[in-house]
């Protein structure tokens, strides 16, 4: 599996840690989800994504904001050939 679109799904971060496996994955569309950024930790092993779009997303605080950026930033060098779409 190359592709996942996912979006306007009801997919939570407890959901996320089941893609572990699909590490073939290059495309995962999670907009317009409930995903917050203590999800993104369980796509660290996703290292052929190059496409990741994130946004509309269930971000709602700054304090949120800071950590999705946070985790981003990590996500990013963890997966350096992935375009993140926030």
């Amino acid at each position: 599996l190359e592709d996942l679109d996912l979006h306007r799904t009801h997919i939570t971060d407890a959901g996320l840690v089941h893609l572990k496996s699909f590490t073939k994955l290059e495309d995962l569309d999670l907009h317009r989800t409930h995903i917050t950024d203590a999800g993104l930790v369980h796509l660290k092993s996703l290292t052929k994504l190059k496409l990741l779009h994130l946004s509309v997303t269930s971000v709602t605080d700054d304090e949120g904001v800071k950590k999705l950026q946070e985790a981003l930033q990590k996500l990013q060098e963890a997966l350096p050939d992935c375009t993140i779409w926030e």
